[in-house]
C-alpha cells in the first residue's frame, strides 16, 4: 500500500506546472548546498546569527517516500535564513512570494499522506488500516479549503490518483474482512450494500474456522435426538447426513449470535490495539476471536518505513599508543576543514535506502518464502523474503536462468526457454575485463527487466529493502567469470545515475557461492576505480547491513594504510598528510577516512594538532591481509566514460 501511495503523490506534484515548476527550483537551492561544503557553512553562520537551529536542508530524491515533502518543509523552516543568505551571497534559484505560498499550500496539501506513510508502516498497522485510510484520505481530499490557493489542480489529481489506483480495495475479501474484526472499525467505514456483504462474509470466515476445529463447543442442552433407524446401509448414508447439517446449523447458530453482539457494541478509540481488545474480549467471543487474530496479523504493507533524514553525529575519540615502537604521521589541517560547527570531525551520515531504520521490523518481509533456487551450476538457499510471484513460493526449487535471470517454475520450462534465450553474458556493456572476471554496465532504464530480476534474485540474500520496481535511476555494475559456456554472475552493486549525496554504491552483494574468495573487496574497489575516473570521492549508502560493513572497513583500512605506509619522509622530518590529500587519492570520501582511523584506533592529539600512530602490530597485520588479497583491479583494463546523467537525454 505505501508504495502505491507514493505512486499517487507522485502523480499529483508533477501534474500542475506550477507546482513542478517550485519542486525545481527547491531542488536547485537544496542541491547548491548540497554540493558546497562552503555554502553550507556560510548558511549556518546566517542560522546562528538569527537565533535559529543549525539545520541543513533535506534532498529531494525519486527513489525516498517522502522526500519532496521533507524537502519542502525544510525550504519553508529555512526561509528566512535562506533570505538573509541570498543579501550576501548567490543563490541559483530564488523563490516568489507566490511560489513561497504554493510550496506552504503543498505541505498541508501532502501532510497526510506523510503521516499515513508512517502509520501503515508502523509495526502495529495491518491490512485492516487499508480501507479506513483510503476513505479518510479521499474525505479530506475531496474537501475544500483556504489552503487549496495555487495547488488546486494537484489536489484534484491527487484525489482522482488515490481514488483509481485504490479503486478495488472494498472488493477484496481480506480487506472486508479484516476491518470487520478491528473493532476500532467493524462495519462502519461500509455503507448499506456493503455492510450487508461484509456482514456475510465475516460469517463464512467465523464458520469455516470453527468447521476446522475438532474442539467444537457444544450447546448446554446437547444435541438434539436422532430418529431410530435400522442398521441398514441405506440408513447409515442418512445418519450421517444428518448429523452434519445438525452440526453446522448449531455452529451458525452460534457464530451469528457472536457475530451480531460484536457488531452492536460500540466501537474502541482508534489509539488502542485490537489484538488487546480480541486478547481481552476472548472468552465472550471464542468463535470470532480467533478468527480475528489471524486476519490481523496481517501487515497492510510489505515495505518497512525508511529514516530519510537525521542530525549527523558528532564524535569525540581520543585513542592512546602506549608501544613506544611505532611509527607516526602528522594529520595537517585540511583547506575547507568545515566538518562540524565545533572543529569536531563528523560520524558519516547514517541515513540512506540500504538499510531501513530497525526500530519496527516487518516480520513478513524477514520471513524467508522461497527453499531453492537454481542458479546454472548452483543450488542456492535463500536467507531473506524477497517479493517473487505468490505462485512460485510454494514450489520446491525455483529455477533461474543463469544469463538473463528469469524465474521459471520447473526443470523442463528452464530447459525449453534455454533453447530460444540467446544471452551468454548480462545485457549491457562490457567495460572491464582482465583473465576471466569482466564487469558489465547495465542501464535500469534501457535493461529494466533484468534489472528487477537481478533485484529479485539480491533480495533473497539482503536483509533490508530492494528497489526491484523501479530501476530507472539506477546503473548496476554486474561482476562475471568467464568460462566456455558463457559469463556467470558472481555479484553485482548498482548506484544511483544522479546522486547528491556522492553515493557511488546503493546496493552491494556477491551471490554465496562466491563469498569468501576476494570477490566482496573486487567489487568494492571497482565502484572507487570508477569514482577515480568520474573525479569524485564516493560513499556507499548508510547505514551498511553487518556484511557490508565488514567487507568497507577491511577495504578502507587496507586502502588507507596503504597510502600511510608509502609516504616518504621529507628532510628527515616525520611524513605529513591531509586528510583531504587521502580522500583524493583514493576517492574515499573524506567522512570515511576519518571514521577508518578512528575505528583503526590511530588518531592522537599532540602538542596541538592530530596525529596518526601506526604500530607494529597494525604494520604487521596490513601486510598478511595483502599477501591474501590476489584479487585486484587493473585500471589499465576499465574502459570507461561517465555520463552526465543531469541531461535528461541521456535516460
Amino acid at each position: 500500500m505505501a508504495h502505491t501511495l507514493q505512486l499517487a503523490v507522485h502523480e499529483g506534484v508533477l501534474s500542475q506546472r506550477s507546482v513542478a515548476d517550485v519542486v525545481a527550483l527547491g531542488k536547485r537551492i537544496v542541491g547548491h548546498f548540497k554540493h558546497s561544503q562552503l555554502a553550507c557553512s556560510h548558511l549556518q553562520s546566517v542560522q546562528k546569527k538569527l537565533g535559529m537551529p543549525i539545520k541543513r536542508l533535506s534532498q529531494d530524491v525519486a527513489t525516498r517516500w517522502n522526500s519532496t515533502f521533507y524537502m519542502m518543509e525544510s525550504l519553508v523552516e529555512q526561509k528566512r535564513a535562506l533570505a538573509a543568505y541570498a543579501v550576501e551571497f548567490e543563490l541559483p534559484a530564488s523563490l516568489t512570494a507566490n511560489q513561497w505560498g504554493i510550496l506552504e499550500n503543498m505541505i498541508t496539501l501532502l501532510a497526510p499522506f506523510e503521516q499515513l506513510t508512517r502509520d501503515i508502516s508502523s509495526a502495529e498497522a495491518s491490512v485492516a488500516d487499508v480501507i479506513p485510510a483510503v476513505m479518510a484520505l479521499t474525505r479530506l481530499l475531496g474537501k475544500s479549503s483556504d489552503a487549496d490557493r495555487g495547488v488546486r489542480t494537484a489536489k484534484e489529481i491527487l484525489l482522482k490518483a488515490v481514488s483509481v489506483r485504490f479503486s478495488g480495495v472494498q472488493s477484496e475479501p481480506l480487506y472486508l474482512v479484516a476491518t470487520m474484526f478491528d473493532a476500532r472499525y467493524k462495519d462502519r467505514y461500509f455503507d448499506e450494500d456493503k455492510k450487508m456483504c461484509a456482514r456475510d462474509l465475516l460469517l463464512k470466515v467465523v464458520d469455516e474456522m470453527m468447521g476446522s476445529d475438532d474442539q467444537r463447543d457444544v450447546s448446554k442442552e446437547g444435541p438434539p435426538e436422532k430418529k431410530t433407524r435400522t442398521g441398514s446401509l441405506l440408513d447409515m448414508y442418512e445418519d450421517i447426513l444428518e448429523e452434519n447439517v445438525l452440526l453446522e446449523e448449531q455452529i451458525s447458530i452460534e457464530t451469528s449470535s457472536q457475530v451480531n453482539a460484536y457488531l452492536a457494541e460500540a466501537t474502541i478509540p482508534r489509539r488502542d490495539s485490537p489484538l488487546e481488545y480480541w486478547k481481552s474480549n476472548q472468552a465472550r467471543f471464542p468463535a470470532v476471536a480467533r478468527a480475528a487474530r489471524r486476519y490481523l496479523s496481517a501487515p497492510c504493507t510489505t515495505v518497512e518505513s525508511e529514516r530519510l533524514f537525521s542530525a549527523v553525529s558528532k564524535i569525540v575519540k581520543v585513542f592512546q599508543n602506549n608501544n613506544p615502537r611505532c611509527s607516526t604521521v602528522f594529520l595537517l589541517p585540511g583547506e575547507d576543514s568545515q566538518d562540524s560547527s565545533d572543529g569536531i570531525p563528523s560520524a558519516p551520515r547514517m541515513t540512506g535506502s540500504l538499510v531501513s531504520d530497525r526500530s519496527h521490523d516487518d516480520i513478513v518481509t524477514r520471513m524467508k518464502n522461497i527453499d531453492c533456487i537454481e542458479l546454472g551450476r548452483h543450488r542456492l538457499k535463500p536467507w531473506y523474503f524477497s517479493p517473487y510471484p505468490q505462485e512460485l513460493t510454494t514450489l520446491p526449487i525455483l529455477y533461474l536462468c543463469e544469463f538473463c535471470l528469469k524465474y521459471l517454475k520447473s526443470l523442463k520450462c528452464l530447459q525449453r526457454h534455454l533453447t530460444k534465450c540467446n544471452l551468454r553474458h548480462p545485457p549491457g556493456n562490457e567495460i572491464y575485463r582482465k583473465g576471466t572476471i569482466s564487469f558489465f554496465e547495465i542501464d535500469g532504464r534501457k535493461n529494466k527487466t533484468y534489472s528487477q530480476n537481478l533485484c529479485l534474485l539480491a533480495k533473497c540474500f539482503l536483509d533490508h529493502k530492494t528497489l526491484y520496481y523501479d530501476t530507472d535511476p539506477f546503473l548496476f555494475y554486474v561482476m562475471t567469470e568467464y568460462d566456455s559456456k558463457g559469463f556467470h554472475i558472481v555479484g553485482y552493486f548498482s548506484k544511483e545515475k544522479e546522486s547528491t549525496e556522492d553515493y557511488n554504491v546503493a546496493c552491494i552483494l556477491t551471490l554465496p557461492p562466491y563469498q569468501r574468495r576476494g570477490y566482496g573487496k573486487l567489487l568494492i574497489e571497482f565502484s572507487y576505480e570508477l569514482s577515480k575516473v568520474e573525479g569524485k570521492t564516493g560513499t556507499p549508502e548508510k547505514p551498511l547491513s553487518d556484511l557490508g560493513l565488514l567487507s568497507y572497513r577491511s577495504y578502507w583500512s587496507q586502502t588507507i594504510l596503504e597510502i600511510l605506509m608509502n609516504l616518504k619522509s621529507e628532510n628527515g622530518e616525520r611524513p605529513q598528510i591531509t586528510i583531504n590529500e587521502i580522500s583524493e587519492i583514493t576517492s574515499v570520501k573524506k567522512e570515511d577516512v576519518i571514521s577508518t582511523l578512528q575505528y583503526l584506533n590511530l588518531i592522537n592529539y599532540y602538542k596541538g594538532q592530530y596525529i596518526l600512530t601506526l604500530s607494529e602490530d597494525i604494520v604487521e597485520g596490513h601486510e598478511r591481509a595483502m599477501q591474501k588479497r590476489h584479487l585486484r583491479i587493473d585500471p589499465k583494463c576499465l574502459h570507461f566514460t561517465p555520463k552526465d546523467w543531469s541531461k535528461r537525454g541521456k535516460w
